[in-house]
């Protein structure tokens, strides 16, 4: 065992797992089976108990005269999400470990968090916000075949659901590095809000290095195909919407330069991204979405900090046998607006 770090995920702090031995990566093996065979499995497991409830680096003796040593990996107010975990010998100094960091997505609300862990100590980029719309958290990743399925698992996933994928993520400097991602979807009380427990997707990434191509052409259903085989017409601008809540999840595509959909945009302008008084056109459209498309004119709150029209096609995309989303083209309207009657 002694050798290279080991990345644990402890999203569910009662089943926690390997997702990474170095830089190769581990399909979410219970801790409890890859320690099964050691002979400090006891000192292994209650040391990953404890690191999970302190967040504190240890260093602790294990038979054979050999050392375990550990660092949480925490999101911004403290909860510990995973940990790095490395057996050495006794006159050994640990090297480094890639990086890894966690992040959460609230999917009742659509915001999204990450840890400052996602850059090096003292670099511009460990400057960046912190804070995105699930939209954002997309735009920035090259999802791969499995990205129905993350939608899928997004819009209506239940609590204990897990997930992990390995997609290359857009660094600030323009290049690509495979990020191994594991998630577990959750409920839990947003502390100061009352009401009914939030829908949480907790997780851990793992920087890999630059990115390789790794997808799989023959993967059967790639979210390319349920959207469209052709690409947006000048001056239009595409994006997959949750139906029920009317949350944009991702821009497929170029994403419209107008519109307000950005977490900072929106909190700095404190107005609804969609006119209060174009709520029934929304209703109306959500309704005629279940015949497989519908059409209106609705007003969106813009960059300029005014509201402006554009018109919109929706069309339903079925991801799997429960879940169904709208693929929701928007175009500045070739008409004058006008009030929706129908």
């Amino acid at each position: 065992m002694a050798g290279g770090w080991l990345l644990i995920e402890t999203l569910d702090h009662s089943v926690p797992s390997v997702i990474a031995q170095g830089s190769a990566v581990k399909n979410m093996v219970p801790v409890e089976t890859f320690f099964k065979r050691s002979k400090a499995k006891s000192e292994l497991l209650a040391l990953i108990s404890r690191v999970c409830t302190t967040a504190e680096p240890e260093r602790i003796t294990l038979p054979g005269n050999r050392f375990a040593v550990t660092e949480a990996i925490c999101n911004d107010w403290g909860q510990v999400h995973g940990l790095w975990l490395r057996i050495i010998e006794e006159d050994e100094q640990p090297l480094a470990h890639d990086r890894a960091w966690a992040f959460v997505w609230n999917l009742t609300r659509g915001r999204v968090t990450r840890s400052k862990g996602l850059a090096p100590e003292g670099s511009p980029e460990e400057q960046d916000r912190r804070e995105w719309s699930i939209a954002e958290a997309f735009n920035i990743l090259e999802t791969g075949s499995d990205a129905s399925e993350t939608l899928v698992k997004i819009i209506n996933a239940d609590p204990g659901t897990i997930h992990q994928t390995t997609w290359p993520q857009k660094r600030p400097d323009g290049t690509l590095h495979d990020v191994n991602f594991a998630v577990r979807i959750l409920l839990d009380h947003v502390p100061g809000r009352s009401g009914a427990d939030d829908r949480i997707l907790r997780g851990i990434s793992h920087d890999l290095g630059e990115a390789n191509n790794h997808d799989d052409p023959e993967s059967p259903i790639m979210l390319a195909e349920l959207v469209a085989a052709t690409s947006a017409d000048p001056g239009e601008y595409r994006a997959i919407v949750d139906v029920h809540s009317l949350r944009l999840l991702r821009w497929y595509g170029e994403p419209s330069p107008e519109l307000v959909w950005e977490y900072e945009d929106l909190r700095r302008l404190g107005q609804p991204p969609i006119h209060p008084e174009d709520n029934s056109v929304v209703e109306r459209m959500q309704r005629e979405l279940d015949t497989g498309r519908a059409v209106g004119q609705v007003r969106f709150m813009t960059k300029s900090g005014n509201y402006q029209p554009f018109d919109l096609l929706a069309k339903l995309i079925v991801l799997n046998r429960s879940t169904t989303a709208a693929l929701v083209t928007f175009r500045k309207p070739l008409r004058p607006f006008v009030t929706d009657i129908r």
